[in-house]
């Protein structure tokens, strides 16, 4: 998708080389049919590039109307490739639009199992793949991908707290906060950590460390929402 608006400025430089050059072409036969001939070359060559950036700015406009629209133009040109299926993916599954049948959530565990395929040794696909299949309330398969990330990626925080944070809603605080405290370990300034220490100490409830917690992740970010 970074690639994309770079050719605007080589096509508009396009337009001045060819129009530039047709003028000096031009300006080089005495006899004026030869010169307004060249120049009329030069002018249709022009207007030709404009056209054709002109339809390339509104095809890719309306491919970046939105983060969906964005990810889903990516996935068609690229099917195959893991971190386009996984935005995609996660959009779909972050989506604060109604899902009328879980259609929205079907297709994001869709898109993140085929990333996780093209991806299989990264611990981000296989963390999403698993918050995926937690929402499709498919626990053993959520539980598997969680281990998944952590065998793949073994320094990645984030798998650990998400993976905390999924045992804690099945009232297993004592493992959730073992591997918030090891998601710490690894990266002390990981906020998604954090929030799982925060939730389990809520849990317990022991107020005064929760809200240690959560002073320490306003800390990292002061705009956390949660």
């Amino acid at each position: 998708a970074e690639t994309f608006p770079r050719m605007f400025f080589a096509l508009a430089g396009l337009v001045l080389a060819v129009s530039r050059a047709a003028l000096i072409l031009g300006s080089g036969f005495r006899e004026s049919r030869w010169r307004t001939a060249l120049q009329g070359v030069g002018l249709a060559g022009a207007l030709a590039v404009l056209t054709l950036c002109t339809m390339q700015t509104y095809r890719l406009n309306d491919a970046w109307r939105t983060d969906e629209t964005l990810w889903q133009d990516m996935v068609a040109k690229n099917p195959n490739e893991g971190h386009s299926l996984m935005n995609f993916g996660l959009t779909e599954l972050n989506s604060e639009d109604p899902d009328f049948f879980n259609i929205r959530l079907d297709l994001s565990y869709e898109y993140l199992r085929r990333a996780a395929g093209a991806l299989p040794r990264d611990p981000e696909a296989q963390t999403d793949l698993a918050l995926a299949a937690e929402q499709e309330v498919h626990e053993a398969e959520a539980e598997k991908y969680f281990q998944r990330a952590i065998q793949v990626g073994p320094n990645y925080a984030p798998a650990y707290a998400y993976y905390g944070r999924f045992l804690l809603r099945r009232q297993k605080l004592t493992q959730a906060m073992e591997l918030a405290r090891k998601g710490l370990q690894l990266d002390p300034t990981s906020v998604e950590s954090w929030e799982t220490v925060a939730e389990t100490y809520l849990a317990q409830p022991d107020w005064k460390s929760a809200i240690q917690a959560a002073n320490e992740i306003l800390r990292i970010n002061p705009d956390s929402e949660e």
